[in-house]
Parts: structure tokens; C-alpha cells; sequence
């Protein structure tokens, strides 16, 4: 129960950023290339799935094994 409650977390993009080493703006890049989907909360509040960015990173491990 507690994984799924982490899996449906909504990120922020700098939260995001912060996790993966990279820029704000590569984080909203990324989202409009379908690497990931957003949550639109309202016109300004964007926010992201933690279980969508933890499959962006499996899929990513897993092909450069």
C-alpha cells in the first residue's frame, strides 16, 4: 500500500530535475516528447507521476545494460 501511495506522488519539475541531474526545462522538454505525462492541476500547476518518471528510469536502465 505505502509503494503505491509513492508511485501515484505528484512531482514538480525541479523536484524532478533535482532527482535526475538535470534542468528544469529538460524536465518540461521531456514530458512534451511523451517520456513521461504530466498532470495538469490548473493553468500554471503542473505536476508529474512518480511512478511514470520510476518507469522512465527502469526503461533507461534497462536499456543500457
Amino acid at each position: 500500500m505505502i509503494l503505491e501511495q509513492q508511485k501515484t506522488q505528484l512531482l514538480k519539475a525541479e523536484e524532478i530535475a533535482t532527482m535526475l541531474g538535470l534542468k528544469v526545462q529538460t524536465v518540461y522538454a521531456m514530458a512534451r516528447r511523451g517520456e513521461f505525462s504530466k498532470v495538469k492541476l490548473s493553468r500554471k500547476c503542473v505536476r508529474f507521476r512518480a511512478g511514470d518518471v520510476e518507469r522512465f528510469i527502469e526503461g533507461k536502465t534497462a536499456v543500457n545494460s
